[in-house]
């Protein structure tokens, strides 16, 4: 049995390192376009966006294409109907960017005829964005093809940060497909390990349940977890989630440095941020206390002398050290609760205690 789930993590860890490998080359590729002296032959599911009436000075028009998936190629087509005097030569097509192709289907365009442009759009960036093709016709003409677009993930996920407590085995989260009608979810990993998702619906839907378990007993306050969802097209989409302690708190610095008093005594500030009802319970009154490991210390005493709200879901606390240290030491400070749990673990950096002619 050990085995076989040694084996199966290993095909697991495998697949996403190939996957991965894959949605990398896919990220830096660039629109597929039809090379030179090729005939242009559109796909049956282009879009057509209208006929675009062209006689200067009209030199521009913008195309809205709405919402659009991210990394995904999609083939548009405007017609240009020739309305001047004079037969319209195509001389060159340009574009922005590498993202966007632009091919048209005729040389010439005749008075009163017309020409298609086909333009591949394949989108790197999310959010609202605007993609220029320039046509440029003999005479010095020319006119810009803007498409609009609003580029979405192909996959949604909610929340992208959750939160997580002892005797809470398991979070969940909502994930489905922008774009059902060309990607459906197949398989979903979390950190690499394979994740069943609930009430799925036709592969477009779903509920995912996270053991959390193994996170629950962590130092760390704050979890990033790596989310890789793979469609039935073996293509993969990959998310950067957040798994928050909800009972632990984010200590800065992560190594308190003493600072010495006048009364030979030393004190070391820290900064605590965590869940606003968390930290409304550290700051009441003996909310906090300090615990250090002195094991091979010797006598060694931690006392919080100040705890203030330092700004929204942030305190300020002040702790005196008193040691009879000879040389510099680093040990562990424990952050304890009133109910005696443990909120936050960092190291106290103690600096030599001064001699008394010192």
């Amino acid at each position: 049995m050990r085995q076989s789930r040694i084996g199966y993590q290993a095909v697991a860890l495998g697949t996403i390192a190939f996957l991965t490998g894959t949605m990398q080359s896919l990220a830096v590729a660039q629109v597929v376009q039809p090379k030179n002296g090729d005939e242009f032959k559109p796909p049956k599911n282009t879009v057509f966006l209208g006929v675009v009436e062209f006689h200067p000075p009209f030199t521009e028009v913008i195309l809205p294409v709405g919402e659009v998936p991210l990394l995904h190629q999609r083939t548009y087509s405007t017609t240009i109907k020739n309305v001047g005097n004079v037969p319209l030569t195509i001389e060159k097509v340009e574009v922005g960017c590498g993202c966007l192709a632009a091919v048209p289907s005729t040389k010439e365009i005749p008075v009163d005829g017309d020409g298609n442009i086909f333009l591949m759009f394949r989108p790197t960036k999310l959010g609202k964005t605007s993609r220029t093709a320039s046509v440029y016709f003999s005479g010095g003409k020319s006119i810009a093809i803007k498409l609009a677009s609003d580029v979405k993930p192909v996959f949604a996920v909610s929340p992208e940060v959750m939160s997580v407590e002892k005797g809470k085995e398991h979070v969940e989260l909502d994930i489905c497909s922008n774009f059902p009608e060309m990607a459906r979810l197949k398989q979903v990993y979390v950190n690499s390990d394979l994740v069943v998702a609930t009430g799925l619906v036709a592969g477009t839907a779903g509920t995912l349940r996270i053991d959390a378990s193994k996170f629950v007993n962590s130092l760390d306050p704050v979890l990033p977890l790596k989310l890789t969802v793979v469609d039935e097209s073996m293509r993969i989409h990959e998310f950067q989630l957040l798994l928050r302690r909800s009972d632990r708190v984010e200590i800065r610095p992560t190594e308190l440095r003493e600072r010495r008093r006048a009364d030979n005594t030393f004190s070391a500030r820290a900064y605590l941020t965590g869940p606003e009802v968390l930290i409304n319970r550290l700051a009441a009154d003996n909310g906090l206390s300090c615990k250090v490991d002195c094991e091979g210390v010797g006598n060694l005493s931690a006392t919080i002398t100040s705890v203030r709200r330092f700004w929204g879901k942030t305190l300020t606390v002040d702790v005196v050290v008193d040691h009879e240290l000879s040389e510099p030491k680093c040990v562990a400070a424990r952050w304890i609760d009133v109910d005696g749990e443990e909120v936050a673990k960092t190291s106290l950096r103690l600096i030599r205690k001064r001699s008394a002619g010192g």
